[in-house]
């Protein structure tokens, strides 16, 4: 090889290396910007008043704790200044009705999975006030042990049937039936000296109950209501499950300034951030995506992105920030401004994404059938129905991802699709879509799941498509990216949106382009030289 050839080759391969380089950073950047951009910053939507009375035991509001409607349609407040829980209609941002809780300083909140019960405990009385969400009447007023500071309250799934109260100070919890309202039995849960900000959290299914401890977290069987184990941590202050239950977010810790995530299959740290001090609560939205934390010192609400453990947003609120509650959809946040016991606001917080519009066209009628599949004894329910969606692509692509099913769907077979995070029993539908068709709608089980089969239609074509299961009361969807290849059908999964595909190919092929012909330009000057 002559001189000049070498060098040609070399300043050949030179420039694809650079075309390459550039179309790496192309490819990171866009996917990078489409990332940032499909969820929009969560900002102050509105500022709740919460007008004050001396019904009950008149102060001041200091609304402290928050509980939200499995429909997100009612939020409900405990009042710590003037002994009330108030009812707030989401949709007009207005206090509706409240009631006295039996004594001065009422703490935390619970709503029944149906919606018709809400559960109040007092830090200043040994009962738990039961009401009636119709019209806030009270039911009955449990007995659950000696008055005290730091009284958390937890509902569970119809099929677990139980209510549970924790005192922070006593280390005990009394479970409730939730039937008659009778406590069953009560549970020591171990050493707990110190008052906490939220000490307990439950997995969506109830079959697990996390209470805060001194030693860190105790587990608890709910079948058998006993701890089967203690999760070593100090000073934690507040704790949330996942949606899908497979995580823990506690914050706190020994710096009192952490955020910790902790996997449940085996109850491992897997992640720590710093997040700031005086963490009092913590929420995770309904996709799983981001932790909101409320930090009472600094006034604000932090959120993190639950995959990369990066702090993506700060938002100021309040004076004394100390409760919160995540709406069902996942589009907005509920602040409480406790203020000290003289704080008398809730800020809402919209959180960036919303869901395309709920409305649907009635149905045709449904046919039912049970099939048995292969990967479980369990029959799954399958419903057909003939419906018009109303969402575009465009909308169904800017779904949570989620893997719906773990089997690539092919064209004319049947697949068995698993979602949850809906509303208790709504309807769900079920669509594929480039051009959106409706496979079928089911209703959510109690715990807001479903596990159902649908047919994959014959005639799909080849190209990229999702899978979208949509509440239709809620207007939660998540989603599935897919291929259909033209050759046989079959389909390469996909995880996450493909929207930005055809624009990071197209940019991508441009700047190949660029680099080769750079090569070509620089060979014929070596060889004319």
């Amino acid at each position: 090889m002559t001189t000049n050839a070498k060098a040609n080759t070399t300043v050949t391969r030179s420039a694809l290396r650079v075309a390459i380089a550039l179309v790496t950073t192309v490819v990171v950047l866009a996917f990078t910007l489409a990332a940032a951009s499909a969820i929009s910053e969560p900002e102050i939507d509105a500022t709740i008043s919460i007008p004050t009375s001396s019904d009950c035991a008149s102060q001041s509001t200091g609304p402290f704790k928050l509980g939200i409607s499995s429909d997100g349609a009612q939020l409900y407040a405990t009042l710590n200044g003037d002994g009330r829980v108030g009812q707030i209609d989401t949709a007009t941002g207005t206090l509706t009705a409240s009631a006295c809780t039996g004594a001065r300083y009422p703490e935390d909140v619970a709503v029944s999975p149906d919606g018709t019960r809400i559960y109040v405990t007092n830090s200043a009385a040994s009962t738990m006030r039961v009401l009636a969400t119709a019209d806030m009447s009270t039911v009955t007023d449990v007995n659950v042990g000696n008055a005290g500071n730091g009284v958390d309250v937890v509902t569970t799934p119809v099929s677990v049937g139980k209510v549970y109260v924790y005192r922070h100070l006593e280390g005990s919890l009394e479970v409730v039936n939730a039937a008659d309202n009778t406590v069953t039995t009560t549970v020591n849960v171990g050493s707990s000296s110190t008052r906490r900000a939220s000490g307990l959290a439950i997995t969506p299914d109830g079959s697990t109950l996390y209470a805060l401890v001194d030693a860190g977290v105790a587990e608890i069987d709910t079948a058998t209501d006993s701890v089967t184990e203690v999760i070593s941590m100090v000073g934690a202050q507040a704790i949330a499950a996942s949606p899908d239950g497979s995580f823990l977010y506690v914050v706190g810790g020994a710096s009192n300034d952490s955020l910790t995530r902790i996997r449940t299959s085996d109850n491992s740290v897997v992640a720590t951030v710093s997040i700031g001090s005086d963490p009092t609560s913590v929420e995770i939205t309904p996709d799983g995506d981001r932790a909101l934390v409320v930090l009472m010192t600094s006034r604000t609400a932090v959120f993190v992105d639950t995959a990369t453990n990066a702090i993506t947003s700060t938002v100021t609120v309040g004076a004394t920030p100390y409760g919160s509650v995540i709406a069902p959809s996942g589009t907005s946040a509920y602040v409480a401004d406790w203020g000290g016991g003289f704080g008398d606001t809730l800020t809402q917080l919209a959180l960036g994404w919303e869901p395309p519009p709920t409305s649907v066209p009635p149905t045709s009628e449904s046919t039912t059938s049970t099939t048995t599949t292969s990967t479980t004894e369990a029959p799954v329910t399958t419903t057909t129905a003939v419906a018009l969606p109303t969402l575009t692509s465009s909308q169904i692509a800017q779904f949570p991802a989620a893997v719906l099913t773990s089997t690539p769907p092919k064209r004319g077979e049947k697949m068995r699709i698993r979602a949850r995070g809906f509303r208790a029993r709504e309807r769900v539908q079920i669509m594929v879509a480039s051009d959106p068709v409706v496979l079928g709608e089911f209703d959510a089980d109690d715990n807001g799941e479903i596990d159902v089969e649908v047919d994959i239609p014959g005639d799909l074509p080849p190209g990229d498509h999702h899978l979208a299961a949509y509440g239709l009361t809620s207007g939660y969807g998540v989603s599935q990216a897919f291929t259909i290849e033209s050759s046989d059908g079959s389909a390469l999964p996909v995880t996450g949106s493909d929207s930005t595909a055809p624009f990071v190919a197209g940019l991508g092929l441009v700047v190949v382009g660029a680099g080769l012909a750079f090569a070509a330009r620089t060979t014929n000057r070596r060889r004319n030289a």
